[in-house]
């Protein structure tokens, strides 16, 4: 089946050079910060798994009017069973950015881009095209699973709640605005800390690129001891986070906030500040304040700050806490939808191998996970297993 666009209308761009011509286009377009133009140049720049842009363009009478931001890049799919890792084969993956559908979002324009996806995988240019955390009631998701062959489609999306909190909606105070066990729940172990620590509890907020430094050693001091470390997930003092986090202070977009208990730190969070959404990076705190839950104080003292001071420069209307349950994010959400990545395979023996395996492993997973959720054992598994990785 061919694209119903003319290829005379549809380009894909394949080096750095070519990009320049829709930056007009691409810059006028609200964006999410991973597909904002500057996130996405620095991107590829600071990532050696990259090989080359790959960024689908939709014209009308010479203009773009939609873009599907990717990237060619050489990268491990992961296959697991929870935290097992059962296949990490490297494979020419290309990767479209989380909300990299820009402009026109039409059934007629989705399905164009799907196809030029499935012409370039049979061509042999990638093994498999991943398409990252599409809202599962936009044409683009339906279409990336339903237009290519069974074999080489994705039977096995697993839809995870992306959760936002809209301030603009919220009515007296933040913290009024949770439920009545929450706010019990949240002043209880506040003020057990602000108590235990005699009140030297403090937080600040790092912003500049002068800053950075400081703001990686005390997140690097709280993640080092933190269960998402042995999952070799979440924050890590590295070279590219030096450098993302120099380049979104550069920006104006770093917020990082950091609570300390007397000069020690205690808990991180990192955000990136784009437009009017509080975006949410990485978190961690020290599990030996768990008892306080000092990641939910920080959260909420950030949000209150920011709810009490709306008429001040910069400050957003919205917190965005990303993709996945937490239960941080269910108690702090006022909105919600779901979002699913999308796989589809290259037409050859290794994409319906890969696919097969992913599938198999997929659909045995979920009857143990339907077990223990029934059971209600999910979250005791996840804390011992977390446990576990806090002491490795």
């Amino acid at each position: 089946m061919k694209s119903p666009i003319a290829h005379d209308d549809l380009k894909i761009i394949r080096t750095i050079a070519a990009i320049e011509p829709l930056r007009e286009f691409w810059t006028s377009q609200p964006t999410h910060r991973d597909a904002d133009l500057a996130f996405y140049l620095f991107f590829l720049g600071a990532t050696p798994e990259v090989i080359r842009p790959h960024v689908i363009a939709l014209y009308r009478d010479r203009l773009p009017y939609a873009l599907l931001v990717g990237r060619l890049e050489e990268r491990r799919l992961d296959i697991k069973i929870g935290y097992f890792r059962l296949w990490t084969r490297k494979l020419r993956t290309l990767t479209f950015v989380y909300q990299g559908l820009l402009g026109d979002q039409s059934e007629l324009s989705s399905e164009s881009f799907v196809h030029s996806i499935l012409e370039v995988l049979r061509d042999g240019e990638a093994d498999v095209a991943m398409l990252h955390s599409l809202d599962v009631n936009m044409p683009l998701f339906r279409l990336a699973i339903s237009l290519p062959k069974r074999r080489f489609s994705d039977r096995v999306t697993t839809p995870k709640v992306h959760r936002m909190t809209d301030l603009c909606s919220v009515k007296g105070t933040f913290l009024n605005s949770l439920s009545q066990k929450a706010r019990y729940q949240q002043r209880r172990k506040a003020k057990a800390l602000v108590e235990e620590f005699q009140g030297n509890v403090r937080i600040e907020c790092f912003t500049r690129q002068d800053q950075v430094g400081r703001l990686m050693q005390d997140a690097e001091v709280v993640a080092c001891k933190s269960y998402q470390r042995g999952l070799g997930v979440g924050f890590s003092d590295t070279e590219f986070m030096r450098q993302r986090l120099t380049m979104e202070a550069g920006k104006g977009w770093l917020r990082g906030y950091v609570l300390y208990l007397g000069d020690q730190p205690c808990s991180f969070w990192i955000t990136s500040l784009c437009g009017n959404v509080l975006h949410s990076n990485v978190q961690g705190f020290d599990p030996r304040y768990a008892k306080y839950s000092p990641g939910m104080y920080l959260v909420i003292k950030v949000i209150e700050d920011i709810y009490d001071h709306p008429d001040a420069a910069g400050q957003p209307t919205e917190v965005d806490f990303g993709l996945g349950e937490a239960e941080f994010k269910e108690r702090l959400s006022n909105r919600s939808w779901w979002e699913s990545s999308v796989y589809i395979f290259a037409p050859t023996l290794l994409g319906f191998s890969v696919n097969s395996l992913r599938t198999l492993v997929a659909l045995s997973e979920k009857p143990m996970r339907a077990i223990l959720e029934k059971s209600r054992l999910l979250s005791k598994v996840k804390r011992v297993w977390r446990a576990r990785m806090r002491r490795e």
